[in-house]
């Protein structure tokens, strides 16, 4: 594993519970022609082409054809397939009401068939759910992470791999993430400080990996081989992340300390646990990275860090360590078979039943 693979990670997936570590941007308008997604943002951009940005709050709308109330729930039928999974969702969010008010999200109660699914929805009459009313779905597509294309100060362009129904939403573009990885916490502290200390920082610095100990070893060794057994050994790779929190307006860090356990812990969590890595051995990826332990690292006045620890196990087994001995096939075979009570050798010859 590679502290690289790690940064791609929370680039690619923080954005999306978190806009701590990015600059944001309004859009205006998002538009799709085939698979050419257009973006016309509320300021300029500044981006550059092939320059990297993060979607967020796109939803695909799907028209609501009918639905029918029945006391505190109500059912809901689409005009196109939905992609709604029940217990997987625990949500709607349906817009298009008459009474703006009731534009929101409704609890998912179950999901009937492919156009069909049911809410909870308290205290209405049929005459409060007049209008013309969409399904907002957060598929996957809009949203992400892809290069742009420049066209002008306000508007640039991305590709989609597939077609998707128009899109609506408060939308936002998340430019310039700022996370990066240095290869130590006095690394991370002289590029935080080289700049404006007035935003959220994070940094990656990969730790010594270590041999996991065999419990059925007993000797002071990590690991014990031997000829004739298999080989599997656990290499565990730990990694911190340092979070830079600005303390301009604080007092003793409390609060900074306090945001980076309620909030920032849940963000990470969202973007890290259960992620396998490449592991560059014969068992391609890693473990599912794990928690280990989190904390305060220092407090410098003007910016605070917390230190948040993770691990995952890299597996080696036969196939990475060194080649055994030259071999040759077999090509024919000789045994020689004595019976002691009747004195009699038994010679076979042959070769291999391939």
């Amino acid at each position: 594993m590679d502290t690289e693979s790690v940064i791609s990670q929370i680039q690619n997936v923080l954005p999306k519970y978190t806009e701590a570590f990015t600059d944001v941007l309004n859009v205006q308008e998002l538009t799709c022609n085939n698979l050419l997604v257009t973006v016309k943002t509320a300021t300029n951009h500044n981006l550059i082409n092939g320059e990297y940005v993060n979607i967020k709050g796109a939803y695909c709308l799907n028209e609501i054809s009918e639905i029918s109330l029945n006391g505190n729930w109500a059912e809901i039928t689409c005009v196109d397939s939905h992609d709604l999974t029940e217990g997987w969702q625990e949500s709607v969010y349906i817009t298009g009401f008459t009474n703006q008010a009731l534009n929101g999200n409704y609890k998912l109660l179950s999901v009937d068939s492919s156009k069909k699914f049911i809410i909870e929805i308290i205290g209405k009459t049929v005459n409060d759910l007049a209008g013309n009313l969409f399904l907002n779905e957060d598929r996957v597509g809009y949203n992400g992470r892809f290069p742009v294309a420049t066209v002008g100060d306000k508007t640039f362009t991305y590709q989609l791999s597939s077609t998707l129904p128009p899109a609506s939403g408060q939308i936002k573009v998340l430019t310039k993430i700022r996370f990066s990885g240095t290869i130590d916490i006095d690394e991370a502290v002289k590029a935080y400080t080289s700049q404006s200390s007035d935003k959220f920082w994070g940094f990656v610095v990969g730790e010594d990996s270590v041999g996991s100990k065999n419990k059925q070893n007993f000797t002071d060794s990590v690991s014990r081989y031997e000829a004739g057994q298999e080989f599997k050994q656990d290499i565990v790779e730990p990694f911190n992340i340092y979070i830079f929190i600005p303390t301009i307006t604080s007092h003793a860090a409390r609060k900074e300390c306090d945001n980076a356990k309620k909030i920032i812990r849940k963000c990470l969590f969202k973007t890290l646990l259960g992620v396998k890595f490449d592991s560059g051995f014969s068992q391609n990826k890693t473990t599912g990275v794990t928690y280990v332990s989190d904390g305060v690292l220092g407090y410098k006045e003007t910016f605070y860090i917390h230190r948040f620890s993770f691990e995952t196990i890299s597996i080696v087994t036969r196939k990475d360590i060194i080649e055994p001995d030259d071999t040759f096939a077999f090509r024919n075979f000789e045994i020689s078979y004595q019976n002691n009570k009747s004195n009699v050798i038994l010679n076979i010859n042959g070769e291999p039943n391939y």
